[in-house]
């Protein structure tokens, strides 16, 4: 549940924020871990306000409840790029 609302609000926070014109949604396994990243074109994070506000928050307390590493940040061809790498165990 926790990895779906991380999905969500990264997802309103691409179109809320971001003006991307495209998103890109992948969940993959890697060894012992599942990786979900959220990927988009938009303007990216802006470099002034890098902890972002409520929803990177709480992105990152979801993450924390799942044991799972969280990174934010701009793609160098423009964007926002969500990875977040949970343990297999945590997958219920």
């Amino acid at each position: 549940t926790n990895l779906y609302y991380i999905a969500q609000e990264a997802l309103y926070n691409s179109v809320k924020h971001s003006h991307a014109g495209a998103i890109k949604i992948s969940l993959e396994e890697n060894q012992n871990f599942v990786v979900m990243t959220i990927q988009d074109d938009g303007i990216g994070i802006d470099p002034h306000h890098p902890n972002g506000g409520m929803g990177l928050s709480i992105i990152r307390y979801r993450a924390s409840l799942i044991h799972a590493d969280i990174q934010i940040e701009n793609d160098p061809k423009g964007g926002t790029i969500v990875s977040c790498m949970i343990p297999m165990d945590q997958i219920v």
